[in-house]
C-alpha cells in the first residue's frame, strides 16, 4: 500500500496495521505529534467522508488498498475553521426541519423537495466537520454522551430517520416525511448544538493544558 502524505510518498510505520482504519489512526497520531491534523483522505482515488471513516475502513484489509492519500494542515487552523463553519450551519438546522415540514403539509408539497435534499447535504457536512474536529483533537466521539445516549447511538438514530425520510420522499409520502422532519429530525438537529458546544469545551481545555 502506498501512503501519500501532503504529496510525499514513502511514509513508513513500524508494525503491522490490523486494518485500513488502524493505518489512518496511525497517520493521525503521527501528524498530531507535529501539531497537524487530517484535512482530507482519498483512498484509491476516492474521497472518504470523515463521518463514515470507521464504517468504511474498519476491518478492511490493508492489502485491499492501493494507496491512501492524506492532506494535512495545522491543528489550530483546522479546528478553528471547522468550528466556525459548524457555528454557522448548526443553529439553522432545527428551524429548517420545521420549515420544510410545513411546506410538505401545504398545498404545494413538491416545493419542499429541493430544500429537503439541501438539508440532507448540510447535515452530512455538519457530521463530517464534527469528525474532523474530534480527530484533530485526538478525541474519541464515542466517549461523548448527548441527550442521555452515546454519540454512536445518536448517529445511528439520525441515519435511520434520514434514511426513512429519503424512503418516504421516494414513495411520495409527504405526510410521513413531514412527521419525520417535525418529530424526529428536528429534535436531533437540536442535539447538534450540544455536540458543537462539547467540542468547543474540548478546545478550551486543550488550550488551558498547553
Amino acid at each position: 500500500m502506498d501512503i501519500i502524505l501532503d504529496g510525499s510518498r514513502g511514509l513508513d510505520f513500524e508494525g503491522t496495521a490490523a486494518d485500513a482504519f488502524a493505518v489512518v489512526v496511525t497517520i493521525n497520531d503521527h501528524l498530531r505529534k507535529q501539531g497537524r491534523g487530517i484535512k482530507s483522505i482519498t483512498i484509491d482515488g476516492e474521497p472518504v467522508d470523515p463521518s463514515s471513516l470507521m464504517d468504511s475502513l474498519k476491518e478492511r484489509p490493508v492489502d485491499s488498498i492501493g494507496s491512501i492519500e492524506v492532506v494535512s494542515c495545522d491543528i489550530a487552523e483546522l479546528v478553528a475553521e471547522s468550528l466556525e463553519r459548524l457555528q454557522e450551519a448548526v443553529p439553522e438546522l432545527p428551524g429548517l426541519c420545521h420549515e420544510i415540514a410545513s411546506v410538505f403539509q401545504s398545498d404545494a408539497p413538491r416545493e419542499g423537495l429541493e430544500p429537503f435534499q439541501k438539508l440532507v447535504e448540510v447535515w452530512g457536512f455538519i457530521k463530517s466537520r464534527e469528525h474532523q474536529v474530534a480527530a484533530a483533537l485526538g478525541l474519541n466521539l464515542e466517549d461523548l454522551r448527548v441527550s442521555n445516549q452515546s454519540y454512536h447511538e445518536h448517529l445511528q438514530e439520525l441515519n435511520t430517520y434520514l434514511n426513512n425520510a429519503i424512503k418516504a420522499l421516494g414513495e411520495g409520502d409527504t405526510v410521513a416525511l413531514s412527521d419525520l422532519l417535525e418529530y424526529e429530525l428536528a429534535p436531533h438537529a437540536d442535539i447538534e448544538t450540544q455536540i458543537v458546544e462539547m467540542l468547543r469545551d474540548q478546545v478550551r481545555k486543550s488550550s488551558l493544558s498547553d
